[in-house]
């Protein structure tokens, strides 16, 4: 069997003595993360274990681990999300608790060198509109007036936002969560597993409107809200962290000449910034 991911395919290959998956990337990245988080929370959090990572070529790489059985959250209906989202926020707190301490700086890391992207976790924030500057000026002029309000409200709104030095999964929930009989099976793709803020996890209501998880993304946010409500500068910090991957989407599509996806995703951050007033 095949599924097919952002980066990955993944396929179900199985002999006499063992069932696996085997996963096709671009590169051996993203797996080293997956092999450092089994090893670094794999015996309180279900991390499938990798058994062996290679190179196919000069352009693929491979990563073969244990199949563990389970659907993915956004798989799943309404009721079953509900049901699972106890169990999924529990396995999220306890990785959010990790012992970070040997990893410098924030942001995605290397996880042989153990060291993060960013001198600062604000300075990782700005980033995204730092360029905002260099951004398609035939793209920014008709929305000025707009853009310039939405980044000045980012802009507070990362001054708000605390510095702390924890561990973030960097993907949550949807398809990178696998669940069964409403447990947590499998948490999934640790490409992006950062030090910062762990309710950066949290903040997915960018993607509350987009078809294939708005019922999952949705769930999870008002599942949050009220489990997690209480946590200082809770409201503030969730629209940065939504706001933070609207930017850097507009900036990366832009750079790409995907105009629509930037229209959308520039939308997108002002209904954001509209629906918290």
């Amino acid at each position: 069997m095949q599924t097919e991911g952002e980066e990955t395919h993944a396929y179900r290959v199985a002999s006499r003595e063992r069932v696996g998956c085997l996963r096709i990337g671009r590169s051996t990245r993203g797996f080293a993360k997956d092999h450092w988080a089994h090893e670094m929370l794999g015996d309180r959090v279900s991390v499938p274990r990798i058994w062996e990572i290679g190179q196919l070529d000069d352009k693929r790489a491979f990563c073969l681990s244990e199949w563990i059985p389970g659907a993915t959250l956004q798989d799943l209906t309404a009721a079953e999300v509900e049901q699972a989202l106890p169990a999924v926020f529990d396995a999220w707190s306890i990785i959010a608790g990790c012992d970070v301490e040997n990893i410098s700086g924030y942001g995605t890391f290397d996880p042989e060198t153990q060291v993060a992207a960013h001198e600062t976790w604000h300075g990782l924030l700005r980033a995204p509109a730092d360029k905002a500057a260099s951004w398609d000026s035939a793209w920014t002029a008709p929305r000025s007036g707009q853009l310039a309000e939405l980044l000045d409200t980012y802009t507070a709104l990362v001054g708000r936002c605390p510095g702390e030095r924890r561990l973030v999964h960097g993907d949550w929930g949807s398809n990178n969560l696998l669940v069964a009989d409403g447990r947590v099976a499998a948490v999934l793709d640790w490409e992006d597993a950062a030090i910062g803020d762990p309710l950066q996890d949290v903040g997915k209501r960018f993607w509350a409107t987009w078809p294939p998880v708005t019922t999952c993304v949705t769930l999870q946010a008002a599942y949050c809200e009220a489990r997690f409500g209480d946590v200082p500068g809770y409201r503030d910090r969730i629209l940065c962290y939504d706001l933070h991957r609207g930017l850097d989407g507009i900036g990366a599509a832009l750079a790409d000449g995907a105009h629509t996806w930037a229209d959308w995703a520039f939308r997108r951050c002002l209904e954001l910034v509209q629906q918290a007033r």
